[in-house]
């Protein structure tokens, strides 16, 4: 699978956005694991960004 991070989204220029690649042939068992392993990453960072006045 591939991952990749970028920016410029909400005008172009400002924003922060990633993509996922994932394999041609996955289970549904793998679109689950993906979906809670992003979810959790997501939750995390924002939870850091809140603690630390940066959100």
């Amino acid at each position: 699978m591939s991952v990749m991070g970028m920016d410029g989204t909400r005008d172009g220029v400002s924003g922060d956005h990633f993509s996922v690649a994932p394999t041609f042939i996955l289970s549904e068992a793998d679109v689950e694991f993906i979906v809670d392993t992003l979810l959790k990453s997501v939750t995390e960072v924002e939870e850091d960004l809140t603690k630390n006045g940066n959100l």
